[in-house]
């Protein structure tokens, strides 16, 4: 990994978290080492609120790894803004996922994989919260 500019993330972290939009933010890693670093430093600034109701991708490897944490009544809401936010991401990669993950989770299945292929999960966290997950090969 290269050299990681501690005060040029703090700034990019201080601009993510003074954004007030209401629309559902999209954050995109180009890999893992740099989405821990995001986490890491989260943590550390004790900001870990910041990390529900967005969605964060990793892209690397020939894989999209996408997860959101998010507060609402139904995991039908959570799959619907899950690839709302998605949709900006489009390479026709996510193209029917998410009719097809509703309607396994409405058939009682909220999960499933192919090993080199894809894996999803929709878990209810605690009351109200949902975890979202979608890993597929491009």
């Amino acid at each position: 990994m290269g050299t990681f500019n501690r005060a040029l993330f703090a700034r990019c972290i201080q601009i993510y978290l003074k954004r007030k939009e209401k629309q559902m933010k999209h954050m995109i890693f180009d890999s893992f080492d740099g989405f821990s670093d995001f986490c890491d430093f989260l943590i550390e600034s004790n900001k870990t609120e910041n990390l529900d109701e967005c969605v964060f991708t990793v892209s690397e490897n020939e894989w999209y790894k996408c997860d959101l944490t998010t507060f609402c009544k139904s995991y039908k809401t959570a799959i619907k803004r899950f690839f709302k936010v998605l949709s900006d991401l489009d390479e026709g990669v996510f193209s029917g996922w998410a009719e097809c993950m509703l309607e396994s989770c409405e058939n009682g299945y909220f999960a499933d994989n192919a090993p080199g292929s894809f894996a999803w999960g929709v878990e209810w966290v605690d009351e109200g919260r949902w975890y979202i997950f979608l890993n597929v090969k491009r």
